[in-house]
């Protein structure tokens, strides 16, 4: 019985530490000059607050909090994301494809270097 419950609690550790730290396939960074050529929806999922003080210029402001509720309001097409970290990011580019949203693409607006190679961009 214990080793069951210690299994489960692998288990959905695991699964947990997957959906918010393992790059997400298909999903790749990006400059956000090259987003807007595109005439995609760019979605900002930072914080209203933070967004104000920097804004992105016609991108959809919807913060992580809300994407479980207005996920629809992005419409079918393809989705950019732009956020300030990456657990943002792999958590709503999971959510989005589930919903089947095309996400292509994200940036990160909190680093000097925005586009970072492989391992670089957890920082190992």
């Amino acid at each position: 019985m214990q080793t069951a419950m210690l299994i489960i609690a692998v288990i959905l550790a695991a699964r947990s530490l997957y959906k918010r730290y393992v790059p997400v396939i298909g999903v790749s960074c990006m400059n956000v000059s090259d987003m807007k050529e595109d005439g995609s929806t760019i979605v900002d999922l930072r914080d209203f607050q933070t967004a104000h003080h920097d804004p992105l210029e016609g991108a959809v402001n919807m913060p992580m909090a809300y994407i479980y509720r207005h996920y629809k309001d992005i419409g079918q097409g393809t989705v950019y994301l732009v956020s300030s970290d990456m657990t943002d990011i792999h958590l709503t580019a999971r959510f989005l494809k589930r919903k089947k949203i095309r996400v292509e693409g994200f940036s990160l607006t909190t680093e000097v270097k925005p586009c970072k190679k492989g391992r670089e961009v957890h920082g190992v």
